[in-house]
């Protein structure tokens, strides 16, 4: 070290010893050794320790080791930390570690000992166990104090006994094992103790046995936990046992609830103000932790969050805040404004915590009363004066309030709103105020509305629901009112919102959503205004509510994430077919309802509408062969030599929120084992796409335009399909040609299949072969039609959609042999855009055809929207149309 380094150490190490006692006897010890270029280099915990438990040395002399190595850690901790040089992340990482290596080591060596004195202890197949420890709060989180306690929980997998000569009951075994460890760590010997160890956390708290078997937690669960074990196990992480994947499987659905759960709210809020109590006022202002504004709230709302959704959402399931609030901004959980703050004042509270310990190696998050103390946390705080830093302090926990009130504390509607609603579902006459005051707020058809109210609340429904849902629903009506009011179909809009409430009325969680984030019952009822297929979707699957809450609902659809996303998740639920169902679906219907928000915004045409949902099902299809591919038992390769292609709307990229998909199956073998397996695997995808979860099925398939349609095999070798395009193909079978495409597969498959379907296009035809064969064809359709008087069927009706979709067909067969550019699959605008520049039909016909085409989808979606089954309009309204459409027919047909 040269003469400067060494100076500058030597004045690094003044300005701590001023503002940490703690550090003065540290640097006093003379068994502890302060390497010199400690301010470049970060501490590192050694794994000299998990050696130290093998060897045949002394429990005092083991317990002495532990405790050096934990003080010549704080040792370069503390001087790294107050002199600028390390951050809070290496201040954390680096006592988890340590705290880590300590509990494996004490465990290693105690149980050794124990082994020899009375066998290793067997499950009942003779397997040996071992000792689970789990690290709770800080140590879970991977964000330990420098002078915390650790949350222990120890368990063990079954019971049964040891294999040795004095065998003994292995839940004795554990608990002396468990005994020792936490002597080991919390022993106060002249050298301090390593950690104190707190094991409050177990199942029934201090009355509870000291070690449990996973079966003895898994029944505490179901039958005795509280909301706050749920808070606790949140932040739950094993730290040694070999049987963890066992233990998840126990834990995860105890913690986070199959959907979401927004009931817990109100559980930590009751915990939070049970805290403030005990606090009481005084020590809350100088409580950093548990105080206002402090660590504790930045906690719960992550935590919260965390409750509510981890049961769908698994990026939700980690254990560290910071990590966690990263995960939240991404999902769109907390605007970036929050998280940033969120951020920020964690890692001031955390530093200024450390801090606080620094002095005297307390456990402490008090504010200090002495005036010299005081100084010296202004200072290592990098405040020039204590004053200063205080206001700091209060800006930091002001905005940790206000964000915890915003994410926890909402105001109840007032007293007269409440009674409103009491006297319309109790009057037995209209009542006048009630009327009045329904008009005043905007209604006009207050008899309307109070009956629905009054029918719903003297329904079976709400009258079997509990008293607390009851209350829920009431505060829900009430603002729903006030919000219905608002708009143009004020009346009709509310009922709406009630007929949603008696289908989920029962769900707690889902009532408590729409009260606490008011942003979420804007959104509903914006939904039920614009669409009455889109709250009838909302009803049946309500869970997506949730997604109503995020910041990034009304953003663009990333369809590479989503992908990613819809990977991991199905790899957090291998070997549970259900599960991996059900994640499919989920985001199926989560982006259909992010894809129906921006239509209902009308920030886009019908157009780009269906291309989304297309995208959407692509997504779908692509991920749902890589999984059904890879359960199948007797494949070969890691990929299928095999294609997924889609005809009609779904090839066309046209298809509607409630289309079926027109699919078929192609694959490249050369024998009847190929033809098994590849058909096994079609029918798994069939299968997995139609089957029903309480998430819907994923959607409805159409195998008809495969070869030889319902009478054909499930899948086709792309080289029997290349033969029967060239000789037993029918002239439908050539339309529906034009409009498909690859989704997923094999990509030299999906090649060929796009050759040869240019190939097959390209194909010379008589112009009077093609009219001969298309026109019949339609005659048929039209003759089976039912439409009643003076109404028009945009879809079937002659003029309508399904004419100007032939003519565009017959100008592909009967031209691409010339112009190679009509076998491109590029939408039907584009191809009667493309007919006209190349003078087979007049631009002025083909404008106005477009025109139609256009308006007749504009008009369909509309009808889809508002729950109509058949898009039918008044035939008047659309002579225009029908009359361009013919005319576009007479130059083709």
């Amino acid at each position: 070290m040269s003469n400067r380094e060494s100076k500058l150490l030597k004045n690094k190490l003044r300005h701590v010893v001023s503002l940490s006692p703690f550090f003065k006897k540290l640097l006093n010890d003379k068994s502890l050794h302060l390497n010199p270029d400690i301010l470049e280099k970060s501490p590192k915990v050694s794994n000299q320790l998990i050696k130290l438990a093998s060897k045949n040395i002394d429990e005092e002399d083991f317990n002495e080791h532990l405790r050096r190595c934990r003080r010549q850690l704080l040792l370069e901790i503390i001087v790294r930390d107050l002199s600028t040089m390390g951050s809070l992340g290496e201040v954390l990482t680096a006592i988890t570690a340590f705290a880590e290596t300590a509990i494996l080591a004490s465990v290693e060596y105690h149980k050794s000992r124990l082994e020899k004195l009375y066998g290793i202890p067997k499950d009942s197949v003779g397997r040996a166990l071992d000792l689970h420890v789990i690290g709770m709060g800080k140590l879970g989180g991977s964000e330990l104090n420098v002078s915390s306690d650790v949350d222990l929980i120890f368990l063990y997998p079954e019971d049964g006994r040891t294999d040795g000569q004095e065998a003994i009951e292995n839940k004795l075994f554990f608990k002396l094992l468990a005994l020792k460890v936490v002597d080991s760590l919390q022993k106060r010997t002249s050298f301090g103790l390593v950690f104190r160890v707190d094991t409050r956390l177990r199942p029934f708290g201090l009355d509870g046995p000291y070690v449990a078997s996973f079966k003895f937690l898994n029944d505490y669960f179901y039958h005795e936990a509280t909301p706050w074990d749920r808070l606790a196990w949140v932040k739950a992480r094993p730290v040694c046992g070999s049987r963890v994947d066992d233990l998840r499987k126990i834990v995860r659905p105890f913690v986070f609830r199959k959907y979401f759960d927004f009931s817990v709210i109100d559980d930590l809020k009751y915990l939070h103000t049970n805290i403030q109590k005990k606090l009481g006022w005084g020590r809350q202002k100088r409580n950093i932790k548990l105080g206002f504004g402090g660590i504790r709230e930045i906690e719960f709302i992550v935590q919260v969050i965390q409750l509510a959704r981890g049961g769908y959402k698994t990026e939700l399931r980690g254990t560290n805040t910071l990590s966690n609030l990263e995960v939240i901004e991404t999902l769109g959980l907390l605007n970036k404004t929050a998280v940033e703050e969120l951020t920020e004042a964690y890692i001031f509270l955390r530093n200024l915590e450390h801090r606080l310990m620094y002095l005297e190696d307390k456990q402490t998050q008090l504010l200090p009363l002495l005036w010299h103390n005081k100084k010296r946390i202004a200072a290592s705080m990098n405040f020039t004066n204590y004053g200063s830093f205080k206001k700091a302090l209060f800006r930091v926990q002001k905005k940790v309030n206000q964000h915890f009130r915003t994410a926890f504390w909402r105001e109840d509607f007032d007293s007269e709103s409440d009674d409103l609603v009491l006297e319309l579902s109790v009057g037995k006459e209209l009542p006048r105020d009630a009327s009045s005051a329904l008009r005043l707020l905007g209604f006009k058809k207050e008899r309307d509305v109070i009956t629905s109210v009054r029918d719903f609340r003297a329904g079976t429904k709400y009258r079997e629901i509990t008293e607390k849902n009851k209350k829920l629903v009431d505060l829900v009506i009430v603002r729903s009112m006030r919000i219905c009011a608002k708009e143009n179909n004020a009346d009709g809009l509310f009922i709406s919102i009630i007929r949603l409430l008696e289908r989920i009325c029962r769900r707690e969680s889902y009532l408590t959503l729409m009260i606490e984030r008011p942003i979420v019952l804007k959104r509903v009822i914006k939904i039920a205004d614009a669409s009455f297929w889109g709250i009838e979707f909302l009803a049946k699957y309500p869970i997506l509510m949730a997604d109503l809450e995020s910041t990034s609902f009304d953003d663009d659809v990333n369809f590479s994430a989503l992908q990613k996303q819809i990977e991991n998740d199905l790899k957090v639920h291998e070997g549970d077919v259900e599960a991996k169902m059900n994640v499919l679906r989920h985001y199926k219907n989560s982006y259909t309802l992010k894809i129906l928000n921006r239509d209902l915004r009308r920030e886009m045409p019908v157009e780009n509408v269906s291309d989304l949902l297309s995208s959407l099902a692509d997504c779908i299809l692509s991920a749902l062969l890589k999984e059904c591919w890879h359960d199948l038992k007797n494949r070969k390769t890691d990929f299928p030599s095999f294609a997924i292609i889609g005809y009609g709307k779904l090839g066309s990229k046209e298809i509607g929120y409630m289309s079926d998909l027109d699919i078929i199956f192609l694959y490249r073998g050369d024998d009847s084992d190929d033809f098994s397996l590849y058909a096994n695997l079609a029918k798994r995808l069939c299968g997995w796409l139609r089957a029903t979860t309480s998430f819907g099925a994923l959607y409805e398939v159409d195998l008809q335009l495969r070869p030889h349609g319902a009478f054909g095999v499930l899948v086709t070798s792309i080289d029997v399909f290349e033969e029967y395009l060239a000789n037993d193909a029918w002239m439908w079978e050539y339309q529906a040609l034009t409009k498909a495409r690859a989704i997923a597969g094999d990509k030299a498959i999906c090649e060929d299949f796009e050759m040869l379907r240019k190939k097959v296009l390209a194909k010379p035809r008589q112009h009077e072969v093609v009219v001969h064969e298309i026109i019949p064809m339609r005659e048929r359709m039209i003759s089976g039609l039912k439409t009643p008087k003076d109404k028009f069927d945009i879809k079937n009706s002659r003029g309508g959609l399904i004419d100007v979709e032939f003519c565009i067909q017959a100008l592909i067969l009967c031209n691409a042999h010339k112009f190679p550019e009509f076998a491109d699959n590029i939408g039907n605008l584009a191809l009667l855009e493309l007919a006209a520049k190349n003078n087979l039909i007049p631009e002025h016909t083909a404008k106005l055809a477009a025109q139609s085409y256009r308006y007749y989808r504009k008009l369909q979606h509309a009808a889809r929207l508002s729950g109509e089954a058949d898009a039918l309009v008044d035939q008047i309204l659309v002579e225009k149309n029908i009359s361009a459409v013919k005319q576009l027919m007479k130059c083709i047909f």
